[in-house]
C-alpha cells in the first residue's frame, strides 16, 4: 500500500504504525471480513485466533460453459465474485476507513471433469453420494483475499489474490442406510 525504505525521521509519525521498544514496528491494525455464511469457515478462523466479522453478498454462481470446463477457474470466478461483491459494499460506505480485509471462498467437487453443484434436495444429494461411493474425486478450494486501505472515500487503495487448492478425496462404499 506505501512504499519506502522504513527510515523515517525523530518525530515522523505513519498512520496505522505503533512503535514497540527497540524500534520494532507493529503491523498496522485491519478489520477482517468473511464473506462467507459457510459455518466451517467461520470455525477455520476462530481457530486460527483471526478476529472477524462476517458479512456475505448474494452472488449470481452461474458459470459458462468455458468456467464449467475448468474447474480450478470457475471456483477463482466463484471465490472472486463473493468476496468482491463485499468489498463493493464495504467501499460504497462513506464512512469506511482504515485498513480492511475480506476473505471470499468457493469449494466444489469433481468427479470425471463434471461440477457437482450443491443438491437441490434431499433425493438429488443421496443420488451425488452415490455416485462418488467406492470412488475418487477431486475437492476444488479456491481463496480469495483482497486488501482495502481506505482513509477517506476518495482515497482508496486495493489489491486481491486468489488462488486454489485440491485435494483428491476417496469415499468407500456407501451403502443406502
Amino acid at each position: 500500500f506505501s512504499g519506502g525504505t522504513g527510515m523515517r525521521d525523530a518525530g515522523e509519525a505513519d498512520a496505522g504504525v505503533r512503535e514497540t521498544t527497540l524500534g520494532e514496528q507493529e503491523p498496522p491494525a485491519f478489520n477482517a471480513i468473511l464473506a462467507s455464511g459457510s459455518p466451517r469457515r467461520k470455525q477455520l478462523l476462530e481457530d486460527a485466533g483471526v478476529t472477524f466479522s462476517v458479512q456475505v453478498s448474494e452472488v449470481d454462481e452461474t458459470l459458462e460453459p468455458d468456467l464449467l470446463a475448468d474447474p480450478p477457474e470457475a471456483a477463482k470466478k466463484l471465490a472472486e465474485r463473493k468476496a468482491g461483491a463485499v468489498v463493493q459494499e464495504v467501499l460504497a460506505d462513506k464512512n469506511a476507513s482504515g485498513m480492511m480485509i475480506v476473505i471470499g471462498a468457493d469449494t466444489m467437487v469433481v468427479k470425471d471433469g463434471v461440477i457437482f453443484g450443491k443438491p437441490k434436495s434431499l433425493s438429488h444429494a443421496k443420488h451425488m453420494l452415490r455416485t462418488l461411493s467406492g470412488t475418487t474425486h477431486e475437492v476444488v478450494t479456491a481463496v480469495s483475499v483482497w486488501m482495502i486501505s481506505a482513509d477517506a472515500a476518495d482515497n482508496v487503495s486495493l489489491g486481491f489474490r486468489t488462488f486454489t487448492d485440491t485435494s483428491r478425496v476417496t469415499f468407500r462404499n456407501l451403502s443406502d442406510e
